[in-house]
C-alpha cells in the first residue's frame, strides 16, 4: 500500500517537474555558494594549495605557516620573496597565509584549550558564583568538566574542511526541503481528490487510521529520499571542491569545531548530520501532515 501512495506522487507530472526544478535549483546554490575561508583576494583553490604543503601535526603546521609570514613581511619590507607567488601580490599573499593560520591555530592550541577549560572549572567551583554543591550550576560545571577531560587523547589535525563546514550552512537546502515536505504532504492528502477517486477510500472496514498511517509511511519513504538528494547533492559538489577531509580525524579537526564536546570522527560527524535532518524533516513533515488533516475542507478547496 505504500507502494501505492508513491506511485500516485510520482505519477503526477506537475510534482515530478516540480521536485526536478527544486532538485536542479538546490545544485546550482551550492556551487555558487562562496568556499569557507574564501576572499576577495584568494580562492578555495589557494586555500587548499597551502593546506595540501603543510604537515599534518598542527603545532608543525603553524610553525610552517609563521615562517612564510615572516617571509612575506620581509619581502614587503624590500627582501626578495623566494617562493612562488598564489595570488596576485605579496599583500594578497600575505592575508592568504593569515587566514589559514586563524584556522589552523585553534587545532594547534587544542591542548592548551582543555587545559584552560580545567583550570575555569576548578576556580569557578572553588568559588561561590555557581551556588552550592546541589545546585544545578555545580552540577553542570561539574559534568563539563568531566567530559572534556575525556578528550585528553583527541589530537585534532591540520586539513582543509570546508566541506563539513559548508554541509552546515546551507540554509537555502533548508528552505528547499521543507518545500519539498509540504509538497509530499499536499499530493498525499489530495491525489484522491483531484484523481476522484475519493468515494472509493471513504468506506473503509477499519476506519481511516490505517489509510492515515500509510499515508504517513509514505511520506516518511519520500522524505528520506528527498534528503538524500538535497542534502547528498550538497555532499558530493562540496567534496568535489573542497575535498571530503580525513574522515578518521577527529571533529574538533574541523574550523569552528575545536570546542566540540563529543569523541566522533569526521565520518560520524557526517553520518549524525544526516540523521539530525532526517529527523528534523520527520517532524516537520508530521506537523504539517497533522494540521492538513485538521484542515482538511481547506486542503480539498485548494486541490
Amino acid at each position: 500500500m505504500i507502494g501505492n501512495e508513491i506511485r500516485k506522487i510520482l505519477s503526477n507530472p506537475v510534482s515530478l517537474i516540480l521536485l526536478l526544478v527544486i532538485f536542479i535549483l538546490n545544485g546550482v546554490l551550492i556551487y555558487r555558494a562562496e568556499a569557507p575561508g574564501e576572499s576577495y583576494c584568494f580562492d578555495e583553490e589557494e586555500l587548499r594549495t597551502v593546506y595540501s604543503a603543510l604537515p599534518e601535526d598542527p603545532a608543525l603546521a603553524l610553525a610552517t605557516l609563521r615562517e612564510n609570514e615572516a617571509r612575506l613581511q620581509a619581502a614587503l619590507d624590500g627582501a626578495e620573496y623566494p617562493l612562488p607567488l598564489l595570488t596576485e601580490d605579496l599583500y594578497s599573499e600575505r592575508d592568504l597565509f593569515r587566514e589559514v593560520m586563524a584556522r589552523v591555530e585553534p587545532v594547534a592550541g587544542y591542548g592548551d584549550y582543555l587545559e584552560g577549560v580545567q583550570e575555569n572549572v576548578t576556580v569557578l567551583t572553588q568559588s561561590e558564583l555557581v551556588g552550592d554543591v546541589n545546585s544545578f550550576g555545580y552540577q553542570n560545571l561539574l559534568r563539563s568538566g568531566q567530559v572534556y577531560s575525556n578528550l585528553s587523547h583527541v589530537s585534532p589535525r591540520a586539513f582543509y574542511s570546508g566541506t563539513a563546514e559548508r554541509l552546515g550552512q546551507d540554509r537555502t537546502t533548508d528552505v528547499l526541503a521543507v518545500i519539498v515536505c509540504v509538497l509530499f504532504c499536499l499530493e498525499l492528502l489530495t491525489v484522491e481528490k483531484t484523481g476522484g477517486t475519493l468515494c472509493l477510500i471513504k468506506p473503509t472496514k477499519k476506519g481511516r487510521i490505517p489509510l492515515h498511517f500509510t499515508k504517513l509511511a509514505a511520506a516518511a519513504m519520500l522524505t528520506l529520499c528527498a534528503l538524500l538528494i538535497l542534502y547528498g547533492t550538497g555532499l558530493v559538489i562540496n567534496s568535489l571542491r573542497y575535498g571530503i577531509g580525513d574522515l578518521t580525524a577527529p571533529i574538533q579537526s574541523v574550523y569552528g569545531f575545536q570546542t566540540s564536546p563529543w569523541d566522533i570522527s569526521l565520518l560520524a560527524y557526517y553520518l549524525l548530520f544526516f540523521l539530525a535532518k532526517y529527523l528534523w524533516l520527520l517532524a516537520i513533515a508530521a506537523v504539517i501532515y497533522l494540521a492538513c488533516t485538521l484542515c482538511r475542507n481547506a486542503v480539498s478547496s485548494c486541490a
